[in-house]
């Protein structure tokens, strides 16, 4: 497309005073129509300027032209567009494909902490726990995500705060128990 100036075929073309090139069969509709009557992206750009919907960037337009962007169906830019070659919107809408949107997933299940249970059983979010607990809720995701253990006061309160038993606490945070042999 440009040669090793920068220049693109169609701005040699015009330099030359030549008739622009004849579009690929793969052009981007937008790239036709604006071959067809000769103008560069900036041209373009200036006819989108005159119009009532404003001025589109030449570069915008480029991006639209390589797929890289999409316009907003209907929106300024395509109004701008539609305006500059005096298409019905609804055509120069065509012209750009939308990704259809997939629907959305259900959640999958997702295997939670013990510790994730019990706090929303009592109705408590990681922040809410937190607060109590006098940590962040950055402290609470690492415990619930195994990153981290608390300390053995912060369990405490935490079997506290959730009503479940020091030892059931302490075997969340796979802490052994205090008469249990610690293999190396």
């Amino acid at each position: 497309m440009a040669d090793r100036r920068g220049r693109s075929r169609v701005f040699e073309a015009w330099l030359a005073g030549k008739a622009a090139p004849a579009p690929r069969r793969e052009d981007h509709p937008q790239r036709v129509a604006r071959l067809a009557r000769g103008w560069r992206l900036i041209d373009l750009s200036a006819a989108t300027a005159a119009t009532e919907a404003g001025r589109v960037d030449h570069r915008r337009l480029c991006h639209y032209e390589q797929g890289r962007h999409v316009p907003h169906r209907g929106g300024r830019a395509v109004r701008a567009l539609a305006a500059a070659f005096g298409l019905p919107v609804d055509d120069v809408d065509a012209w750009f494909t939308r990704k259809k949107r997939s629907p959305r997933r259900p959640p999958t299940t997702t295997t939670l902490h013990p510790h994730a249970w019990a706090r929303i059983e009592k109705r408590l979010s990681q922040e809410g726990l937190g607060r109590r607990l006098g940590v962040s809720q950055q402290s609470v995701a690492c415990w619930e995500a195994g990153l981290a253990r608390p300390t053995a006061r912060r369990r405490k309160s935490i079997a506290r705060i959730l009503g479940q038993p020091p030892a059931v606490v302490d075997s969340w945070f796979n802490v052994p128990e205090p008469h249990q042999e610690v293999s190396p």
